[in-house]
């Protein structure tokens, strides 16, 4: 005899001052030999990535205008994609200085590590002095899932398995379907996912929008894997 229990459950995290709200649908199954999933829908938000990074005053040839070579940790390189503009911003500690906007000018790899140069206006300043510099990007996105529901492949692609129920003589059966994803920004929690729509048509996403996303299992799950959820069909509806 099987017993479930349904949940779900709602989460507000907030991201640099933006509110993200997830709504995750769970039932867990009990003496079941089918492995049990947590399976949500994608939400549309906001995510965003902060990287900081350390260097010193470099003198510029324009008075006032001066420049900072900086070491990035390695995961900055996620935030200088084709399709995204960080933001930067430089803090001079030594000189109470916080928040100077800042461009960069270049972003580069030397010996193996990430630097970026950046220019900036400030005043009072020698050359020499400490910076931090902090980069910043954000994505609001109609697909955004939590980390646990990106997988990837022996080739390092990304994807996500969507639910498929199948209509059987005695019910339903729930069957994973691998869908490829194309991640646009993460942070340490979540990941907005490329919108094809635009360029494809609506239909070329709707599987993501619409379906049902696997977000954690209690074992590891595959394309064509079948699960089972007690009374799921009415617990969380289909769209």
């Amino acid at each position: 005899m099987s017993i479930s229990k349904k949940i779900k459950l709602t989460i507000a995290i907030v991201l640099t001052g933006i509110v993200l709200i997830l709504t995750f649908f769970s039932s867990t199954i009990y003496n079941s030999r089918l492995p049990m999933v947590v399976v949500g829908y994608v939400e549309k938000g906001a995510v965003v990535n902060t990287v900081n990074g350390i260097g010193a005053v470099e003198l510029s040839e324009i008075e006032s205008y001066f420049t900072a070579k900086v070491l990035l940790p390695p995961e900055a390189v996620n935030l200088f994609k084709e399709n995204l503009k960080p933001d930067f911003f430089v803090n001079i500690p030594s000189n109470g200085q916080y928040g100077l906007d800042a461009e960069l000018v270049t972003f580069r790899r030397e010996a193996g590590e990430l630097i970026a140069v950046v220019s900036f206006y400030s005043e009072n300043l020698i050359g020499g002095e400490p910076v931090q510099l902090t980069m910043q990007a954000s994505v609001v996105s109609n697909i955004v899932l939590p980390n646990t529901a990106i997988y990837k492949d022996e080739n390092n692609n990304e994807y996500v398995l969507v639910v498929e129920r199948h209509k059987i003589s005695l019910g339903y059966e729930y069957i994973l379907v691998k869908e490829p994803v194309s991640i646009v920004l993460s942070n340490e929690y979540y990941s907005a996912i490329f919108d094809f729509s635009d360029l494809f048509g609506e239909a070329y996403s709707a599987k993501l929008k619409t379906g049902v996303i696997v977000i954690n299992s209690n074992r590891p799950v595959f394309h064509e894997t079948r699960v089972r959820l007690a009374d799921w069909g009415d617990f969380v509806g289909w769209r």
